[in-house]
């Protein structure tokens, strides 16, 4: 079983390499290793959960499914043209005194992170509430139940959210599958995995397109957010969804100052789609996404142009939202959110002026209190940008703006569910409203840290 579980390992891994290689631009990427590094392997496990949905439907082996997958992907890749030039330059150039401390500060905070993690797995290892009684539940149905792997989406499991997308535990199952035995292990590497992601996306970008400093920056707030460390050792998906969230804002940019934009949005749309396959939430985050863009295409670019580029994103999204909808339309039972009766009660809601104050006064104490029980971490952020003010460089706007905007509309659209769920709102607002704040929290430093001024030294445009 271990070398299947090895085969396995390297499918996905290969899937990745071989689907950022063949479809971004044939061009240099001013982030190196790192930067692809940290999209393809999380690209990797999304496909390959989606291949292992679909090998439970059909009764086809994932592996073989992965190894026709890998063989095509490579064979395009090798059909491509050679690279030309670097695609974007970075800002960065010596390090200053700033820098130096900032990466010291991103180092020791790592290392903290790091710590945390491994003493909450070794005391919880199959996670929190929500990662044992969601995810690792689900993932153990996918793996025991052999053709009776249905009964995990059972009306009597229907308060475990039975309609969640299953990247998360379809990931835990394929591995459990390849290593023939089931271990707490893998969903701890697996949310591990995750985490690193997007630190890693986070600075490997910034780094690309605004330089050392803002990248250490952005970096060390999202390490000194306790939420983030403790969601994530918890094992949930929200950690996960946050990074699908930033690799859609971050390929978006990357589009702007590429000659080749439509690869560059193909690689985001498939960045969207996965965050719909990881948690319900995600296909707000589609919508937003492409709603924003399509707004922004509007003023900026003709029609022929705005069409090729929309088209690219849902191109690249659209495998998974079609797993998506096959998921919701012929294995889902039943669904949490609404209730039995909850389509009576929206219209209720939404005149009930007392519950517009509950949910506005629970979003605007988030921005105290997130993420930290003593100071939120989102006040270090205006700091941050007080001291180094906005500077955004020509080909950055488009896609600050279009981040800016999905990221706005994603937020109001939290907010109507508040409103619309037929749940106690107060009680959803305690138990929920940290983790989806989190989910943005990667994409918002992104934004912050692309659209801030100079630090130190000018970077360059």
């Amino acid at each position: 079983m271990a070398v299947w579980a090895a085969i396995s390992a390297a499918l996905a891994t290969g899937i990745g390499l071989a689907l950022v290689a063949l479809l971004a631009p044939p061009e240099r990427w001013a982030g190196g290793r790192v930067l692809r590094l940290a999209l393809a392997l999380p690209f990797g496990i999304g496909v390959t959960s989606a291949v292992f949905f679909w090998s439970l439907i059909t009764g086809i082996s994932h592996l073989a499914i992965e190894a026709v997958l890998v063989v095509g992907l490579l064979v395009g890749w090798r059909m491509r043209p050679p690279a030309p030039g670097s695609s974007a330059p970075g800002g960065s150039g010596p390090a200053g005194s700033g820098e130096t401390l900032l990466r010291h500060l991103f180092l020791l905070l790592a290392a903290a992170d790091a710590a945390v993690f491994a003493w909450w797995s070794a005391r919880f290892p199959s996670g929190g509430w929500d990662g044992w009684a969601i995810w690792n539940q689900r993932a153990r149905f996918l793996y025991e139940a052999g053709d009776s792997w249905r009964s995990a989406f059972s009306p009597a499991l229907r308060w475990s959210h039975t309609d969640y997308p299953l990247l998360v535990p379809a990931t835990v199952a394929r591995a459990w599958r390849d290593l023939g035995c089931e271990t707490t292990l893998v969903p701890v590497l697996l949310a591990a995995g995750f985490a690193v992601a997007v630190a890693a996306l986070l600075v490997a970008s910034l780094g690309a397109l605004r330089g050392r400093a803002h990248a250490l920056a952005a970096g060390a707030l999202l390490l000194a957010t306790p939420a983030f460390i403790r969601y994530a050792a918890s094992q949930y998906a929200d950690v996960a969804l946050s990074y699908f969230i930033l690799a859609t804002i971050v390929l978006q940019c990357l589009a702007g100052g590429s000659p080749a934009p439509e690869r560059w949005l193909a690689l985001a749309g498939i960045a969207a789609g996965l965050a719909a396959w990881t948690k319900s939430e995600g296909l707000l985050w589609v919508v937003a996404a492409v709603a924003a863009q399509a707004l922004i295409l509007i003023v900026a670019t003709d029609r022929k142009t705005r069409l090729k580029r929309i088209g690219a994103f849902l191109a690249g999204a659209c495998p998974f939202l079609l797993t998506v909808s096959y998921f919701r339309r012929w294995v889902v039972v039943s669904w949490y959110f609404l209730g039995q009766n909850g389509r009576p009660q929206i219209g209720e809601n939404l005149r009930d002026v007392h519950r517009y104050r509950i949910v506005t006064e629970a979003f605007a104490g988030q921005m105290w209190r997130f993420g930290s029980p003593l100071l939120s971490p989102v006040i270090f952020l205006a700091g941050y940008l007080l001291l180094s003010g906005i500077g955004v460089a020509g080909r950055h706007r488009p896609g600050l703006a279009a981040a800016g905007l999905a990221l706005s509309l994603t937020a109001a659209g939290y907010y109507a569910i508040y409103m619309l769920t037929p749940e106690d709102p107060r009680w959803l607002l305690e138990t929920s409203l940290d983790r989806l704040c989190l989910q943005l929290w990667p994409g918002v430093l992104f934004t912050a840290a692309l659209g801030a001024g100079a630090i130190g030294r000018p970077d360059k445009a």
